[in-house]
């Protein structure tokens, strides 16, 4: 009988330690935690939530996605800015061209006008929008980002050759830009400034110093219907992108929460089980005082 009991003894002390250690180890463990905001320091502790494989796979594709998703936005201002040169263009510039040539035309107003100032004037305006530039880089010379001037001085010479319109002011080629908006879109986009709707625009104004109004107004009404043409198709790419940017922006958030979810802790809710386990510490620590006292007296008799 005195063997059952020392040996029931024996058993509750050995498992009140083992209770007590695993309660020192837990509580280290959860205090780490709690100071880092991580579940481990390596990825061989995160095996028991997830496979180490799967956790680096989501963080490359994570990595590759955001690259790809910084590019876009970038891609994205960018055909903003050539669409709001168009439009400006578009509306802006031919509006005031269209009624530029029509005061001339009149006999009423023309006489009074200087035409030559006023053409030259737009002239200067149309260049500068088709000399514009969006991070450095011009935005109408095809592959000739770096060029000084895409277009030369338009307002000191006439782009109407032996009665053809011509491109002769341009100093870019003809290269359109690329750029891979996703694994499966390539994007094929922007405007060259020997695009026959500027070459027209620019025309109209050259007819109008030489006093013929009618090719003006034949040159303003092609250029506003191609203008117009170019806004529709520089809209879509924008659209495309924009989708192709919100898509990556979700896809980004899930893969960030997903990560997440494996690496960090939830402070608040670590905080009442390491107040368990410190009770449980402590329980643990009192059993074993009181059997070591128990096993003493034991011992003194």
């Amino acid at each position: 009988m005195e063997i059952d009991a020392r040996t029931s003894f024996n058993y509750i002390n050995q498992k009140a330690l083992s209770s007590m250690q695993s309660s020192k180890s837990s509580i280290t463990t959860l205090a780490k935690q709690i100071t880092s905001g991580k579940y481990a320091d390596t990825y061989t502790d995160l095996v028991e939530k997830t496979p180490v494989e799967s956790l680096l796979n989501m963080k490359q594709i994570h990595t590759s996605l955001n690259l790809r998703n910084k590019s876009n936005k970038l891609l994205s201002g960018k055909v903003s800015e050539i669409e709001n040169a168009l439009r400006h263009l578009s509306e802006d510039i031919i509006k005031d061209s269209t009624t530029l040539c029509m005061h001339a035309k009149d006999p009423a107003t023309g006489p009074s006008l200087d035409i030559l100032s006023l053409s030259r004037n737009k002239l200067e305006q149309i260049r500068g929008v088709l000399n514009a530039s969006f991070n450095g880089e011009k935005l109408f010379a095809g592959s000739k980002i770096k060029v000084t001037d895409v277009v030369g001085d338009i307002a000191l010479f006439s782009n109407i050759v032996s009665g053809k319109i011509t491109a002769n002011y341009y100093n870019g080629d003809t290269d359109k830009f690329s750029a891979k908006i996703s694994d499966t879109h390539t994007l094929q986009y922007g405007v060259t400034a020997d695009n026959p709707a500027f070459t027209n625009l620019i025309a109209a104004h050259h007819y109008m110093i030489n006093n013929d109004f009618d090719n003006a107004i034949t040159a303003l009404h092609t250029a506003k219907q191609d203008l117009g043409d170019l806004v529709a198709k520089i809209g879509e790419h924008s659209k495309a992108i924009s989708q192709q940017v919100s898509n990556d922006d979700s896809n980004l958030l899930r893969l960030s929460e997903s990560v997440t979810n494996i690496e960090d802790v939830d402070v608040t809710e670590l905080m009442p089980q390491l107040a368990m386990l410190e009770v449980q510490l402590k329980a643990s620590f009192m059993l074993t005082t009181q059997l070591s006292d128990l096993s003493l007296v034991n011992f003194l008799r």
